[in-house]
């Protein structure tokens, strides 16, 4: 029973421990690599020169995922690798995500002036995903209501 008792209370001692952990998680640009901490020692570095994008939008499939957060969807950064041997997608939580960005997009730029995605502005990246256009089968009074 003694056993029971210690092994049940050490398991939500453990869940206790790791949730506190979890959102203890920080991201940190640093001059050459975007780094994932906890209480200060370094569990992942991503080199600046490999990102290939980072957006707000779920990649939808399998993704190295780093939340700092129970509730990630307003908070969401999809940053993009090329393949290789390791996931394409990390997905990261943090506090102000478009801060985020532009940090991260100045810091690639700095790094790498040849990227493309670090160069184009944040406005740019919402208007072109507004602004696409229409596919032939998208009329849009082809709804069946009139348009005024």
């Amino acid at each position: 029973m003694n056993l029971a008792i210690y092994c049940i209370g050490g398991t939500v001692l453990a869940l206790l421990l790791l949730v506190w952990a979890m959102t203890r998680l920080e991201y940190r640009i640093g001059s050459r690599h975007l780094k994932i901490q906890l209480l200060g020692f370094t569990l992942r570095q991503i080199s600046l020169e490999e990102i290939r994008a980072a957006h707000k939008r779920d990649p939808r499939g399998f993704a190295e995922r780093w939340y700092n957060t129970f509730h990630p969807s307003h908070r969401l950064v999809t940053i993009e690798r090329p393949r290789g041997m390791r996931r394409r997608y990390l997905c990261i939580t943090p506090k102000n995500r478009y801060v985020f960005l532009n940090e991260l997009r100045q810091a690639v730029r700095r790094v790498n002036p040849e990227c493309e995605w670090a160069n184009r502005n944040m406005a740019e990246d919402q208007t072109s995903f507004i602004s696409a256009p229409l596919r032939s089968d998208q009329n849009p009074g082809a709804s069946g209501h009139p348009t005024p």
